[in-house]
């Protein structure tokens, strides 16, 4: 048996396409879900993101990004645009 991958001490279990589907910014903290290709909500949060600015994050946005599992449920890390926004 071939062990998962691991990143920041979590198994990712696929990648993944989704589109931003809700974000609160609070100071410097933003969390919120993206919905992905596979119809699953997943948890992200600032740390999940690769984008250096978070104004450059809307509600629509079409990102790609690593499913992983959290305590939450399903997480995203690696969190990248990959066009433009529906």
């Amino acid at each position: 048996m071939v062990p998962k991958p691991r990143i920041d001490g979590h198994s990712i279990l696929t990648e993944a396409d989704g589109v931003i589907s809700w974000f609160i910014r609070r100071g410097n903290m933003l969390f919120g879900y993206i919905e992905s290709s596979c119809g699953k909500e997943v948890y992200f949060d600032s740390s999940s993101l690769t984008l250096t600015e978070y104004d450059d994050l809307s509600v629509g946005d079409r990102v790609r990004f690593d499913i992983i599992k959290i305590d939450l449920g399903d997480g995203a890390r690696k969190v990248r645009k990959i066009g433009d926004g529906i």
